[in-house]
């Protein structure tokens, strides 16, 4: 039964940052329900990605037993999932050149010739970790503050 509580709360933490950076970054002004939009698109997304959670969760503690650190990990692993697939830097052979991005206001060669340069991995990872800080660890976060075994 202490799963509906967790489920709930890991599916609405991550909404809820999403809605404070879009407050904080500022929502448009013609946009007058970009927080419903954020809403109805979030909650759905962070219900998905708790299909993957919550299953590893139950096998992790049955095994080697759940705390908040094991379900915060077990967020940051399931959230970073489709950024790190969506956005893996792949050769890609029919580009020749150069590709080039900012990485902390430094301008640096991302790739050449399709196959990602050092800065290139560096610049896929702040991109995962991100993502998986932000939504997957904060989302853990709320499943494990309310699963706790009495």
């Amino acid at each position: 039964m202490r799963h509906i509580p967790s489920i709930i709360a890991a599916s609405l933490i991550p909404s809820i940052v999403l809605l404070l950076l879009a407050g904080t970054l500022g929502f448009s002004k013609i946009n007058s329900a970009g927080p419903a939009f954020i809403l109805i698109f979030s909650i759905p997304i962070s219900l998905a990605h708790l299909m993957i959670y919550v299953p590893l969760a139950l096998i992790i503690e049955r095994y080697f037993g759940l705390n908040l650190f094991k379900c915060m990990c077990l967020g940051l692993i399931v959230g970073s999932l489709y950024p790190g697939f969506n956005d893996w830097p792949y050769p890609d052979g029919n580009y020749i050149g150069r590709v080039e991005d900012t990485l902390m206001s430094v301008d640096v060669i991302k790739a050449v010739n399709g196959y990602p340069t050092l800065w290139g991995w560096l610049i896929y990872l702040t991109h995962v970790l991100t993502v998986g800080l932000l939504f997957g660890a904060t989302s853990g976060l709320g499943y494990g503050l309310l699963y706790r075994k009495d």
